[in-house]
């Protein structure tokens, strides 16, 4: 994803048990913004700008606390990818935190079901990254890297927190790497499978809420939608067509 895009989330906020508010987060230039919504209208206020260099995709913790962004760090004439960890106030406020350097740039941002590690994967040379996380920040520390190759897009954990799934465009593959929560740690689980009919290359996953499908974005040969059965007893995907 080009840092020209704009990369947008919409973050419910609990304030209080009898008021919430929704924020809608924009990723664009080096800088998040964050707007109102307003709940009859749809109008859209200025909230929040935070900025830093480089700052683009980004991704929130499952409990809600904090925002994963990435950035970049100057040292001398070296620049370096990093992620930046935002704390989020019960207002949806921003908090910068920490930034600290990663191996390379990504296309996406996600944390795992437990809040304790962030995976994501480099689409020039197909490297998955899983970093470890600190009290909810990161700050540097690697679990595991392991190489796929090119084009790998998006990083999916399962519902049960013990596989990440790649999608990878130019492939046209779904990696299923077995993942495990007390170490970070990530192996090939199986062969990576794909369709082999319909719209081709996935490129990003997601999980029905209560279902054991899941659905892929296709970008090519009719893009369209891929649909896959979900068996957690075996942690495997199977392509039902697209």
């Amino acid at each position: 994803m080009k840092n020209n895009l704009i990369v947008c989330l919409i973050f419910l906020l609990a304030c209080t048990a009898l008021y919430s508010q929704e924020l809608l987060y924009l990723a664009s230039g080096g800088a998040i913004e964050s707007k109102k919504i307003d709940p009859k209208t749809g109008k859209l206020t200025d909230f929040q700008k935070v900025e830093l260099p480089s700052l683009s995709k980004f991704t929130f913790s499952r409990n809600g606390k904090f925002l994963y962004a990435q950035a970049s760090i100057q040292e001398g004439n070296k620049k370096s990818t990093s992620v930046a960890t935002y704390s989020i106030a019960a207002d949806g406020k921003l908090t910068f935190l920490y930034n600290a350097p990663i191996s390379g740039g990504t296309t996406e941002l996600k944390t795992d079901h437990t809040d304790r590690y962030l995976a994501a994967a480099n689409y020039s040379n197909g490297m998955v990254s899983v970093w470890k996380l600190e009290d909810g920040i990161y700050k540097g520390k690697l679990a595991q890297e392991i190489m796929l190759e090119k084009k790998a897009h998006a990083a999916r954990f399962s519902p049960d927190n013990k596989i990440l799934l790649i999608p990878a465009t130019g492939p046209n593959k779904v990696f299923e790497l077995a993942f495990d929560e007390k170490t970070g740690h990530v192996s090939k689980k199986s062969e990576a499978l794909g369709p082999n009919e319909g719209a081709a290359q996935p490129r990003h996953l997601i999980f029905h809420p209560t279902l054991n499908v899941a659905y892929s974005t296709q970008e090519r040969q009719l893009p369209g939608v891929g649909v896959w059965s979900w068996n957690p007893e075996k942690g495997e995907l199977t392509f039902l067509n697209g």
